[in-house]
């Protein structure tokens, strides 16, 4: 046997450790800079939830005014957006309620906002804190195509 034959197990050696520790190294610093993003500002459990104008009452048109509790929560809720997909000739307003009886007692805090008959289409976010809860109130004849996000 000449010299080269005999180093060439030992540079194979060498290079199959040098292959397996560059490799496990690889992946301790791939975990290590990981990171735990999970897109946005809404974790896992607090998902946008929504629903419709159209749903509130079963009928598109409202026969009479109508105030309608979307959503209740000792902790609170936040308003994420209105969106407009066909307006009417009738107002629709948003209150912040102050209890979860709040259409029974109409106990309102504080009207968040207005959409008038000259509201126009397209998305209006908001992202409003509120402390116990949504109400939509539509006046009588509403027959706008409207959806609320929000979530808990």
């Amino acid at each position: 046997m000449n010299e080269k034959s005999k180093l060439l197990p030992a540079i194979i050696i060498v290079g199959v450790f040098a292959l397996l520790f560059g490799a496990g190294g690889f992946f301790i610093a791939k975990k290590v800079y990981q990171t735990e993003w999970e897109g946005g500002s809404v974790n896992i459990t607090h998902e946008y939830q929504a629903t419709t104008t159209a749903l509130m009452t079963g009928t598109l048109i409202k026969a009479a005014q109508t105030d309608q509790f979307i959503a209740s929560s000792t902790a609170g809720i936040t308003l994420g957006s209105v969106v407009i997909a066909s307006t009417t000739v009738n107002w629709m307003t948003i209150y912040n309620a102050t209890s979860s009886a709040a259409v029974a007692d109409g106990t309102y805090a504080t009207k968040i906002t207005t959409f008038l008959s000259s509201a126009s289409l397209g998305t209006y976010t908001y992202d409003v804190w509120l402390d116990k809860g949504l109400v939509i109130r539509m006046e009588t004849g509403f027959a706008g195509d409207y959806t609320i996000t929000y979530r808990r």
